[in-house]
């Protein structure tokens, strides 16, 4: 997960610059460690992944979007906090039923949020999980 982390904070701080990246950096690695157990095991491993993921196509985007990626993947790490009375299954089931089946995981919500991020539309209200729900899958008749 580190070698990750810190492979990928390398090409964002090229792009956004230093300051920014190891702010942001820091603050992604905080809320790492506090992904309660029943997502830990998924989602601590998949984000690094995802950050390098994006850092190796940062030569297409623009330091803006690059910079929005991070902040997107920042808001859905701190999210899942407030994750911890349900089960992985029950948040399963609550990405199935908002996409009609389109998105079944954490993940899957989690890359839309991303491409979300990508295209200039930015999370501008108060990071939750319902929030996140309501500006990916454009419902606002969540039932979390």
């Amino acid at each position: 997960m580190e070698i990750l982390l810190k492979r990928a904070e390398k090409a964002f701080i090229e792009k956004i610059g230093e300051v920014r990246a190891f702010r942001l950096f820091f603050e992604i690695r905080s809320a790492l460690k506090q992904i309660p157990d029943q997502y830990n095991r998924d989602m601590e491993s998949e984000i690094p992944r995802l950050l390098f993921k994006n850092s190796q196509t940062l030569d297409n985007k623009s330091t803006e979007s690059s910079e929005r990626i991070l902040k997107h993947i920042l808001i859905f790490t701190q999210v899942l906090r407030e994750l911890t009375n349900k089960s992985r299954a029950e948040i399963h089931q609550i990405i199935m039923k908002q996409s009609n089946n389109q998105y079944r995981s954490l993940l899957d919500l989690l890359i839309k949020f991303i491409e979300k991020a990508e295209n200039s539309e930015f999370l501008e209200i108060e990071g939750t999980f319902e929030n996140i729900l309501i500006h990916v899958l454009g419902s606002e008749n969540s039932s979390y």
